[in-house]
C-alpha cells in the first residue's frame, strides 16, 4: 500500500486488499488489539477506506487504472458493506457522505442477490438500488443500527496522491479532471504516465483498464497506444518518472501541471497542463526532445470517434464528448483502430476509431475537450494565449510553470497557483516503515477433523 492509502496496483486490487485488512483488523479487535486506535496503524487503515472515495468519478464508478476492470460502479451492496464497517471504525465524514449517496442513488432496482453476496467473490454488476438490510454478514454484524442522516458535503476540490501518482481536480460537482503522474504500480501497472481522465457532467476521456488476463486483448490494453498519454514513438516512455508541479481550484476553475522525465531530478521530456472550467477543459502537451525523435499523442474519446475532414475535431459517436484541436505545424493526424472499453464481464471492447497525433522534435499539442451541452466555436492561439469562444462568451487562457489565468469577457480574472513541492532527489534515503509486532495466540493442540462431528447437537 502507498503512503496515500491506495493499494499500489489500482482501485480494483485496493478493494481486494481492503477486505482482507478489514477482516484481519476485526480478528485482532476480538483478541484485544484495536488497530483503528493504534497510533502505528490508525492513519493507514482510515486512509484505505477514504482514499478510493476521493478517486471516484462523478457517476460513482471507479477509475480503471492499471489492470482494473472498466466501469465498475460502487453502487452495489458489496461496496456498501465495506464502508459501513469502515464508518463504525473510522468515523470519517467522507465515508458517511458516500454511504448516503449509495443508498439514495437514482438507479434501477434489481432482485436481491441473497446468499450470493455472502461470498467473498467479486461480481461486477450494474449499479442497483438496495437497502441496508440487504448487505452481507460483516456489515450486519458490525455496522451502526441506524443509517446516518443525509449529509451532502462537497468532494475535496484538489486531491494529490504523490506516492500513488494521482492528481485530481474537481472545480464543480460534475467536473472531474485527473492526471496519472507515476507512482508505484507493480506488475499490474500500465504505461499510462500523464494519462488524462475527464468528466464534464458525462464521461469524455477515461482510462480503459483491462479485459480478461487470458485474452489476446491484454496486449492492447497494456500498450501505451491504448491510453491518453504522450509517448515516444520509439523508446520506452514507461520508464519515465512523473511529478506534479502545480494544482489549484478557485471560482469554478481548476488546473494542474505535471512533468514526466527519465529521472525525477532531470529535465522533463513531457509536460501536460490542464485548465478545467464549467464547460470545457484545455489540454496542452509539451514535448522536449531531440530534433529527430518522433513523439505520439493518442486521444481516445469515450465512444467511437468520428472526425472532421481535416481531423481537427472528433465527435464520440453516440456519447457527448468532443475534442477540438489546434493544429501543430508539421504534425501528422490520423484515425486508427483499437479496442474500446471492456465490459463488466471482462470481454474486450468492440473495435473503435481513435485519434493519433504524431510529430518530430520538440513542440506543443493543444486540444480542448467539451460536450454537446455547450456550443464551442473558436479555438486559436493569440499572442501566447488560447482564445476559446464558448456559448457566446470569449475566454482567454494563459499559463506558466506555476500559474494560470482565465479571463472571460464578462467576469473578473481567475488566477490559479498551487505550486507543489518539487520531487525528492533520487539518492534520498528510503523511508523505513514502522512495523508493530502483535502476538497471536496459538492453540494448545491441533484439532482432529474426525472429532468435529462430536460437537454437532443431536436432532
Amino acid at each position: 500500500m502507498t503512503s496515500d492509502g491506495l493499494w499500489f496496483e489500482g482501485e480494483n486490487y485496493h478493494f481486494f486488499a481492503l477486505r482482507g485488512f478489514q477482516l484481519a483488523a476485526e480478528i485482532a479487535r476480538a483478541q484485544g488489539h484495536d488497530l483503528y486506535g493504534d497510533p502505528g496503524t490508525r492513519r493507514a487503515l482510515a486512509a484505505m477506506h477514504t482514499s478510493p472515495i476521493r478517486t471516484l468519478y462523478p457517476d460513482l464508478t471507479m477509475p480503471a487504472r492499471g489492470d482494473s476492470p472498466f466501469g465498475v460502479s460502487v453502487v452495489q451492496p458489496r461496496f456498501a458493506e465495506l464502508w459501513e464497517v469502515g464508518l463504525v471504525r473510522t468515523n470519517e465524514s467522507v465515508v458517511e457522505r458516500l454511504l448516503v449517496d449509495l443508498y439514495e442513488a437514482d438507479v434501477p432496482e434489481t432482485p436481491d442477490q441473497g446468499l450470493v453476496e455472502i461470498s467473498e467473490h467479486e461480481v461486477h454488476r450494474p449499479a442497483s438500488k438496495f437497502r441496508r438490510s440487504q448487505l452481507g454478514w460483516r456489515a450486519l454484524l458490525w455496522m451502526r443500527p441506524e443509517s446516518s442522516p443525509a449529509k451532502r458535503t462537497p468532494m475535496r476540490a484538489v486531491t494529490v496522491f504523490g506516492d500513488a501518482g494521482v492528481v485530481i481536480v474537481r472545480p464543480e460537482p460534475g467536473t472531474y479532471v485527473s492526471l496519472d503522474v507515476g507512482g508505484r504500480r507493480g506488475g499490474h501497472g500500465h504505461p499510462d504516465l500523464l494519462q488524462v481522465n475527464i468528466f464534464l457532467a458525462s464521461p469524455v476521456v477515461l482510462d480503459p483498464g483491462t479485459a480478461s488476463y487470458v485474452d489476446e486483448s491484454l496486449h492492447w490494453y497494456r500498450s501505451p497506444l491504448a491510453h491518453n498519454g504522450p509517448m515516444l514513438s520509439r523508446g520506452n516512455s514507461a520508464m519515465f518518472d512523473g511529478w506534479c508541479v502545480a494544482v489549484d481550484v478557485t471560482d469554478g476553475w481548476g488546473w494542474c501541471r505535471s512533468h514526466a522525465g527519465r529521472t525525477l531530478a532531470g529535465e522533463p521530456v513531457f509536460t501536460r497542463t490542464l485548465i478545467a472550467g464549467p464547460d470545457f477543459v484545455l489540454d496542452v502537451v509539451d514535448a522536449h526532445v531531440e530534433d529527430d525523435v518522433e513523439v505520439t499523442l493518442p486521444i481516445h474519446l469515450y465512444g467511437d470517434g468520428r472526425a472532421s475532414d481535416d481531423l481537427t475535431e472528433v465527435r464520440a459517436g453516440k456519447a457527448l464528448g468532443r475534442v477540438t484541436l489546434v493544429p501543430r505545424p508539421g504534425e501528422d493526424r490520423s484515425l486508427e483502430k483499437g479496442l474500446g472499453a471492456p465490459s463488466l464481464h471482462f470481454a474486450p471492447g468492440p473495435p473503435m476509431d481513435f485519434l493519433v497525433r504524431r510529430a518530430t522534435g520538440s513542440g506543443q499539442w493543444i486540444q480542448v475537450y467539451w460536450t454537446t451541452a455547450t456550443d464551442l466555436e473558436v479555438v486559436d492561439l493569440d499572442e501566447g494565449s488560447i482564445r476559446v469562444l464558448c456559448d457566446d462568451r470569449l475566454y482567454r487562457l494563459q499559463w506558466s510553470e506555476t500559474r494560470a489565468t482565465v479571463r472571460a469577457s464578462d467576469s473578473p480574472e481567475v488566477v490559479l497557483k498551487g505550486r507543489q513541492t518539487g520531487p525528492k532527489a533520487a539518492d534520498a534515503k528510503p523511508r523505513v516503515p514502522h512495523r508493530r509486532r502483535i502476538s497471536v495466540p496459538r492453540l494448545g493442540r491441533s484439532l482432529d477433523p474426525r472429532t468435529w462431528t462430536e460437537n454437532i447437537p443431536p436432532e
